[in-house]
């Protein structure tokens, strides 16, 4: 019977001891934890197993380092924590951070295929369609970087289908703007423009256009050129060029109190200025009477199928590509080129 006793009081102290050992640990875990160190909090909660509320505070504690990881830009310990929590707190919802985050790093790093493979895991999360389409664009500039600078240069132009519509093409390294203008009585109007992707092969540049067709323009280099199409594509500067000279037009219009009338423009294009004048039949005179505007002089640029200028009225004034020729328009009047200079106040008649 001592004997019995005297075991029981062993095994009793002993297990006052042990307690009292997980006591301790326990005290200093928690400690651990509420001085932010979660790796260290951790292993010891771990190790106490089931005591009071261990198992609760482990998950607390890596809970808490991973997110300490993920704002450190440690995403793959970061992941593999959240991982392991399951749906712990909102752990699930940090998985995707985790992901965009390694696929951000790896962009800088230049890991464009690594960054690609991460944001097509991530769907719509945040703006990984954008980012993806950022790092395919920069895998693309690897391979064809010589005839993507040169596609950026300047903007280039094609017919809209109709004499009055133009297709104009501004690209940059991630995308290409299509914007679809056309020419009325009303003066310059947008028909459509969209920002898209684009790719580059050996020999071709193919984008999805908004109508789901898709179009695909051959284009070669030519030392420090690029050329699209096979003659119907046009760059800024191939239509400067071709607008260079004297231009003419005659056109008429009907007014319902004056009913037809006649008016006879000539423009002029020569080292970065515009010039013209025009005539208009004086109603209710004799043949031959008219009134004089102009001349008007400015400097212009090219816009998006138009004249960029402060000349009087110079917002009418466009430009298009009709039947493989680059054309001056005054709204949807089509200008023919002339071989003399601009007639002056006493050289028209009616």
């Amino acid at each position: 019977m001592k004997k019995l006793i005297a075991i029981l009081l062993t095994l009793s102290l002993v297990l006052v001891l042990f307690t009292g050992c997980k006591g301790g640990k326990y005290d200093d875990a928690k400690a651990l934890f509420e001085d932010g160190k979660y790796a260290e909090a951790a292993k010891l909660f771990k190790s106490l197993g089931d005591y009071e509320d261990s198992k609760q505070m482990l998950s607390a504690s890596n809970y808490a380092l991973a997110c300490e990881k993920l704002e450190a830009g440690e995403f793959d310990e970061a992941l593999k924590l959240f991982t392991d929590l399951g749906d712990y707190e909102d752990s699930a919802a940090k998985i995707p951070a985790c992901n965009y985050g390694k696929a951000a790093s790896l962009m800088e790093a230049s890991d464009y295929e690594g960054a690609i493979a991460l944001f097509d895991k991530l769907g719509d999360y945040e703006d990984a369609a954008a980012q993806r389409a950022l790092a395919n664009a920069e895998l693309q500039y690897q391979s064809y970087g010589e005839a993507i600078d040169l596609l950026c240069v300047e903007p280039f132009f094609a017919n809209g289908g109709t004499e009055n519509s133009l297709n104009c093409f501004v690209f940059s390294k991630e995308s290409v703007l299509v914007k679809h203008v056309f020419f009325d009585g009303n003066g310059y109007q947008t028909s459509s423009e969209n920002n898209l992707p684009y790719t580059v092969d050996d020999s071709s540049i193919s984008m999805t256009l908004d109508d789901g067709s898709e179009l695909v323009l051959p284009y070669t280099l030519s030392g420090d050129t690029i050329a699209l199409g096979s003659g119907e594509y046009f760059s800024a500067s191939q239509v400067d060029a071709a607008l260079q000279g004297y231009w003419y037009c005659n056109e008429y219009s009907y007014n319902s109190f004056t009913g037809f009338s006649s008016s006879k423009y000539n423009a002029y294009f020569h080292d970065g200025t515009f010039e013209y004048e025009y005539a208009t039949e004086a109603y209710g005179y004799n043949d031959g009477s008219y009134y004089y505007y102009g001349p008007y002089e400015d400097s212009y640029t090219l816009g998006l199928g138009r004249i960029e200028s402060d000349i009087h009225n110079g917002s009418y004034f466009f430009f298009n590509i009709i039947d493989g020729e680059v054309k001056l328009m005054h709204f949807d009047h089509v200008y023919s080129k002339a071989s003399s200079g601009m007639p002056g106040e006493d050289g028209y008649s009616f």
